[in-house]
């Protein structure tokens, strides 16, 4: 192996830091190769809002899921409540007033919800999409 002075790893030291500072910059304003912008991100209430709307519900009617963590079926008689459990799975728990708690997965879509309850019945919801 050869010998370095320490001039060399002075130099080698500062131009890796140089480096580094470069990758942090480019990697904050978006890649300078491309010119493409970063990723958006979105904070937990944006991504939480992609579950609020109609959904039609596997026992038929229509569950309403509002952005405010609350839902309603359409008989009026079943609610509950809504939270993002995992974003990265978009995984979401309801919890009924009956006492049934559905664990659902967003698609990657947003249009289809799909999982189970803590029974294991499986349960779903299809995004009701307005026509013009």
């Amino acid at each position: 192996m050869p010998r370095t002075s320490r001039n060399d790893r002075s130099r080698l030291s500062s131009s890796s830091r140089g480096l580094l500072a470069a990758v942090a910059l480019a990697a904050s304003f978006g890649c300078a190769a491309t010119g493409a912008p970063p990723a958006p991100t979105r904070s937990p209430s944006e991504q939480a809002s992609t579950i609020a709307g109609d959904w039609d519900w596997f026992i038929g009617g229509v569950t309403t899921i509002r952005a405010d963590g609350t839902f309603v079926f359409s008989d009026g008689t079943r609610h509950g409540t809504w939270q993002l459990t995992d974003p990265s799975q978009r995984l979401f728990t309801l919890v009924w007033s009956s006492g049934f708690t559905d664990t659902l997965v967003l698609s990657a879509d947003g249009r289809v919800l799909d999982g189970k309850n803590q029974v294991g019945t499986h349960v779903w919801g299809h995004r009701r999409i307005l026509q013009n």
